[in-house]
């Protein structure tokens, strides 16, 4: 509104003062109605109004930019993906109104997370003091085994439903941080580490849905009460150690982000019994680093506790019914069951708790696995996830060889082949495959070797279609058809064994 008024005195007064001057100039005295200074007066006026009239325009433009950019702009690519928009957010931004609208963003992100924080925090509690218990009961008189097993089968069922619906009753929050990741990515450092901090939250999220699938998956394998209450406890062990490192992974990088929000969080850690007596950002940086640390020792000392199991015996054959290590078994001339001296090694042996790096403890999961014991090779992919050297691929392949090993039956029994390369000119890219779906049915019979699949497509006549089917990254099964003869230009791997093929 101002401006319009000063628009039009400015307007008003020049052309008043010059239509004196010019009627002067034709010889019409004016003096005595209107002064020559007072002529003079107006069209000072006049200018002093234009300059103020195009500083404060200016100055509006300026102050407008952001908003007026933020609509044009609005879901434009943050610093995280897009580079090209680092150190200033949005096209036509100026330094102060960028700083202003990065700071009122992250304090709204830092508040969702600190909320996140206090929910996961209870979440764990929760869970932590919820363990599996023995059935109650006792066998009633004339009840057969069968059937008083069948009844502390439910009790334990009704107890994975408990812990299903305990965690789909928490929902991450992420809508602030969704809508302004592009006022964060002002400060590219801070916004890298607020997404971790979010990843990690997530990955608690995560930690405890596994640990109710897993709850499922033993109450599959006719477990007796005594050996599923055992498998059960470890599980819960498990799962509440790998919880805890995700939340104190989520803190470490909320310290780094702002070290004075610890305090804010002293009665959240609480709930879980953390406490930090550091008083400096560094030495919380470093208790963190050594809580974590000695979790991931107690980790390998429930995988050893449950190796040394009495059920054991009964575990380890259960282990080789695993389909593909059965497969595996008879390939090379082994019998279904296991020999009496693979089964002491397998009793005694040892996790290798000292193994830290990247491609060792890959190669450790590896052969631990194709020696048929699943838990060791559970803690070298999860120990190799707290490794920052791996690509985007390689995280995702240990991902999703955890997820083969904690449920061996998710793909009707094959390993899984991963999709680690797509070429350009692939014909799975054009059906809108991508890396890390995987392959696991070809024609409707299970396959476990990626050459397996490129020989029976080289075998099929190109005016023939085979059906591939995947389980896709969102959880869902795909069946996709290709002409026969027909390279499909991508590298797959074995899940838990990584060996590149190109198909």
């Amino acid at each position: 509104m101002i401006h319009k008024i000063l628009m039009w005195i400015s307007i008003v007064a020049g052309i008043a003062g010059i239509a004196v001057l010019i009627v002067e100039k034709l010889g019409v005295n004016l003096k005595k109605i209107i002064p020559l200074n007072i002529t003079y007066i107006i069209i000072f006026l006049g200018i002093i109004f234009s300059i103020v009239l195009a500083v404060t325009e200016n100055n509006t433009k300026t102050n407008d930019a952001g908003e007026i950019n933020a609509i044009n702009y609005e879901g434009k690519q943050n610093i995280i993906t897009n580079p090209q928009n680092k150190g200033d957010i949005i096209f036509g931004d100026d330094t102060t109104s960028a700083e202003k609208r990065y700071q009122s963003a992250y304090n709204l992100v830092k508040d969702e997370l600190i909320l996140n924080f206090i929910s996961l925090a209870v979440l764990i509690e929760g869970i932590e003091s919820s363990k599996p218990e023995k059935f109650w009961d006792i066998r009633k008189p004339n009840e057969s085994e069968d059937t008083y097993q069948e009844r502390a089968e439910r009790s334990h069922s009704d107890y994975q439903s408990f812990i299903f619906q305990i965690v789909q009753s928490f929902s991450l929050k992420e809508d602030v941080y969704n809508s302004h990741q592009l006022y964060l990515s002002h400060n590219s450092t801070i916004a890298n580490k607020i997404k971790k901090v979010y990843q990690y939250q997530k990955q608690l999220i995560d930690d405890f849905n596994a640990y109710s699938q897993g709850l499922l998956h033993n109450l599959s394998l006719s477990y007796s009460d005594t050996e599923l209450t055992a498998k059960n406890l470890s599980l819960h062990a498990e799962k509440i150690i790998n919880a805890r490192i995700s939340f104190l992974n989520a803190l470490l990088y909320f310290v780094q982000v702002d070290p004075t929000q610890i305090s804010n969080l002293k009665e959240t850690l609480q709930i879980i019994n953390i406490e930090f007596q550091a008083a400096s950002s560094e030495e919380i940086i470093k208790e963190i680093l050594v809580t974590i640390s000695a979790l991931s020792d107690e980790k390998a000392k429930i995988f050893a506790e449950r190796i040394k199991m009495p059920e054991r015996d009964e575990e380890i054959n259960r282990l080789i019914t695993d389909p593909y290590l059965l497969m595996l078994r008879k390939t090379v001339g082994l019998s279904d069951t296991l020999s009496e001296s693979e089964a002491w090694a397998l009793k005694h042996k040892k996790i290798q708790t000292d193994i830290t790096e990247s491609t060792k403890l890959l190669s450790a999961a590896a052969y631990s696995y194709l020696e048929s014991d699943g838990n060791a090779a559970k803690y070298y992919f999860e120990k190799a996830l707290s490794n920052d050297d791996y690509s985007p691929t390689m995280r995702l392949f240990i991902e999703k060889s955890l997820d083969r090993l904690n449920s061996p039956d998710m793909f009707d029994g094959s390993i899984g082949l991963i999709i680690l390369e797509l070429d350009s000119e692939s014909l799975l890219k054009d059906k809108n495959m991508q890396i890390g779906d995987i392959l696991y049915k070809f024609n409707n019979e299970i396959v476990n070797e990626p050459s397996e699949v490129s020989s029976a497509i080289a075998k099929t006549n190109k005016d023939d279609n085979c059906l591939l089917e995947f389980y896709t990254l969102n959880g869902e099964i795909r069946r996709v058809a290709v002409p026969g003869s027909t390279p499909l230009h991508c590298k797959l791997s074995q899940l838990i064994c990584l060996n590149l093929y190109q198909a």
